[in-house]
């Protein structure tokens, strides 16, 4: 059964496009006053305006965050802090895949940055906001290419050798493990993570060779972003995500993972990792 969301705050991070504009239109459908967190301002009021109109809804807000960057997360949280005293549903959405070795404004790998160090951040500031709603969801998108994955811990950055599918695949796995660590430390929380599928979206498009080639062929046979979404959705609404305790979801199940993430004492160690290096 899926629940109205009237009265509920939800967060959805990378909700210009794809996955996160889906969730973002399946919340303020269902009444939520959804806060879209995007980088690129313009993108981001485009896809406003876009859901504004399909829905009628006339409780979406616009913020912008880099969730690459430490501090601009931190501005982001800052800027929050007035604008609801809860958060029902937290969405850590926004991911990236880059062929290529990048840095961050903070010197972080980028993919980790982003698709791991932020979501760790953001959810550590919004936590008292979260704690302050009853029944909050922390719901993140993972996916299946974790089970490619392996954490060198002397290495989780890449700087000594970078493969981008295995990179991503880690980022993937740091997802989960983070997933299962949080419900752990906040058992008062439901907590999720979910693998959308095959979606088409800009995943490695820009990736060059043949390794491109196949995925811009592959599109044609891919899921819609509105298909992504749905488990995330279904997490964030159904009576089953509201019971969630740090598992992994594929196609409204729970699903297993690698062994790797199902690692509790990698899970301890990831968050202690990934609390110094956010100072949080």
């Amino acid at each position: 059964m899926e629940t109205e969301l009237e009265g509920k705050d939800c967060v959805v991070t990378g909700a210009n496009s794809g996955i996160g504009k889906e969730l973002a239109r399946e919340f303020a459908q269902a009444g939520a006053r959804v806060f879209m967190v995007c980088r690129n301002l313009d993108k981001g009021q485009a896809a406003l305006e876009e859901l504004a109109a399909k829905t009628g809804s006339e409780r979406l807000e616009l913020l912008t965050a880099d969730v690459s960057s430490l501090a601009s997360i931190r501005a982001f949280a800052e800027d929050f802090e007035h604008r609801t005293p809860k958060v029902d549903v937290l969405m850590n959405n926004a991911g990236i895949y880059l062929p290529k070795r990048m840095l961050s404004v903070d010197g972080h790998e980028m993919m980790f940055a982003t698709n791991h160090l932020g979501a760790f951040l953001l959810t550590q500031l919004l936590l008292p906001k979260l704690t302050a709603a009853p029944h909050a969801r922390v719901v993140t998108t993972s996916s299946m290419g974790h089970k490619m994955a392996r954490l060198d811990w002397d290495d989780l950055e890449c700087e000594r050798r970078f493969g981008p599918l295995r990179q991503y695949g880690s980022t993937k796995l740091m997802n989960i493990l983070f997933t299962r660590e949080l419900s752990r430390r906040e058992p008062g929380l439901a907590v999720s993570c979910f693998h959308p599928g095959p979606v088409a979206t800009n995943f490695a498009q820009q990736e060059p060779g043949f390794f491109g080639k196949l995925v811009k062929l592959g599109s044609y046979f891919l899921r819609t972003p509105k298909q992504g979404a749905d488990t995330g959705a279904w997490l964030a609404r159904s009576d089953e995500g509201g019971q969630a305790k740090g598992g992994y979801y594929v196609d409204r199940h729970e699903a297993v993972p690698s062994p790797l993430g199902r690692d509790d004492e990698a899970a301890a160690k990831l968050w202690q990792t990934s609390a110094e290096m956010t100072a949080a």
